[in-house]
């Protein structure tokens, strides 16, 4: 009986190829149904062999845990070199865009508060 190890839906190319890779050198044997036209079937990896499904989820949980730890370290080198923004330096080098945007804001917050007031 086949069973669905791994979802493809909204998943990086590069991680579907890495648990395909993952799985061969496993020697799991798994097959693929891809996306429907209209959204009707799911992507997604299928084991051939349940009696290799722990194995397999075990094998893909701990590739995912490694996934995101070496995710969070390229973010955090990322932001400590300046490649990505915090919010505050965002607001401090855009002050302009800042007022802008908390002025719109408020004027919204407060024509939202004045109509749930009017309902009260």
């Amino acid at each position: 009986m086949s069973i669905k190890i791994f979802s493809l839906d909204r998943v990086d190319p590069e991680e579907a190829d890495e648990i395909r890779i993952l799985l061969n050198e496993n020697r799991i044997r798994f097959y693929e149904t891809p996306p429907g036209n209209w959204g009707y079937s799911q992507a997604a990896i299928w084991l051939e062999d349940d009696t290799q499904i722990e194995k397999a989820h075990t094998l893909i949980s701990n590739y995912q845990i490694e996934r995101e730890k070496k995710a969070k370290i390229k973010y955090e080198k990322a932001v400590s070199s300046g490649k990505i923004k915090t919010f505050l330096q965002v607001c401090i080098e855009n002050p302009l865009r800042t007022i802008i945007f908390s002025i719109v804001f408020l004027i919204i917050l407060v024509m939202y508060l004045i109509k749930v007031i009017e309902h009260i």
